[in-house]
Parts: C-alpha cells; sequence; structure tokens
C-alpha cells in the first residue's frame, strides 16, 4: 500500500466518521499524526531494504553501496544489482533509472493530492458524502467537495477530482510493471 492509499483510507474514515460535527479541527490533527507515524514505519522498512541492497552490492563488488540507503537511488540501484533486462522483448540496460524516474513523478503526484485534500479542508471546510442505502445499512461511498470558493480552493479541487484517473494510476501501474521487470 502506498503513502497516498493509507492516507487516503485514514481520511475518508476520519471524514465519516466526524461527519455530524465541525470537520477541520479534530481530523487535521488525526491525519497528520498517523501520517506521522506512518513515515516512521516507512523509514524502517526502508533501512531494512537498504541493508539488503548493501549486502549485495557488497557481494558484487559495486561501487557506491551507500546508494542502497537513499530514496529513490535505491531504486536505482536495484537496476544496477539487476544488470541488463528484458523489457516486452526488448534489452533495456538502464531500467533501474527509468523506474526511478517513474518513482519520483508517482511520490510528487501522490504528495500533490495530499496537499489538495489539506487545501481544501482548511479553505472550504467539510467535504460533503454520497451515501448508499438508508437507516443502519447506510454506507458512505464517495466524499468530495462540491464547490471552492478560492483560486487555490479551485485548482486543488481540479487535481482532487482528476487526479486519481489521469496521473496516480497511470504512474501507479508503470512504476509496477518496472519494478515487477526488475525484480
Amino acid at each position: 500500500m502506498g503513502i497516498y492509499d493509507l492516507f487516503d483510507v485514514i481520511f475518508f474514515s476520519a471524514a465519516a466518521s466526524n461527519h455530524s460535527r465541525p470537520f477541520a479541527n479534530d481530523t487535521l490533527s488525526i491525519l497528520l499524526g498517523t501520517l506521522l507515524v506512518f513515515i516512521i514505519l516507512c523509514a524502517v522498512f526502508f533501512t531494512f531494504q537498504g541493508i539488503g541492497l548493501y549486502v549485495m552490492a557488497k557481494r558484487q563488488g559495486l561501487k557506491h553501496k551507500a546508494l542502497a540507503f537513499v530514496p529513490f537511488a535505491s531504486t536505482f540501484y536495484i537496476g544496477k544489482i539487476t544488470g541488463e533486462c528484458r523489457f516486452f522483448a526488448r534489452k533495456v540496460k538502464h531500467l533501474g533509472l527509468f523506474t526511478m524516474l517513474v518513482q519520483i513523478a508517482y511520490f510528487t503526484a501522490c504528495i500533490l493530492k495530499i496537499a489538495a485534500q489539506i487545501c481544501l479542508l482548511v479553505t472550504e471546510g467539510d467535504p460533503t458524502f454520497v451515501t448508499s442505502g438508508t437507516g443502519m445499512g447506510e454506507a458512505y461511498v464517495a466524499m468530495g467537495w462540491d464547490s471552492a470558493s478560492t483560486l487555490l480552493g479551485r485548482i486543488a479541487k481540479w487535481y482532487y477530482d482528476y487526479s486519481d484517473l489521469m496521473f496516480l494510476s497511470i504512474l501507479d501501474l508503470g512504476y509496477r510493471l518496472l519494478m515487477l521487470t526488475l525484480l
């Protein structure tokens, strides 16, 4: 699960639980706290990955083994350890570099989506919910903002509404295909 996927699940859950009372004050602190815990856990897992890459690079006698501990550069280093790969029946020498560039683009798009959500939360307030069912069987199926009053809010709303379809899905698919090829 990526950083944005987790943030979105937490954001939706917190927003749905606080739907009956003012949203921005309570939930923003919960979201940022949970995001901080997630970042700490990612750092721990990334350290273990770096140790594994470092050991493999040392066994192969590669230079610059410390790149195994640098975010994004570790993906490049995975490609360096892997060497030449076949990607759709073509030999590709620097697949790790391409994978790293897609990873950077995907991470940037996710951070922009999180920033758009926080911007809309702060400037526009509570999101609106679309529900399915009635009574005990009621479930929240969608969340969003109907309109935005400021230019920054309109830009954030556009990115929030369309980034999943236009950026995140395509970049995520590309990154996963390239990583599968590397591994």
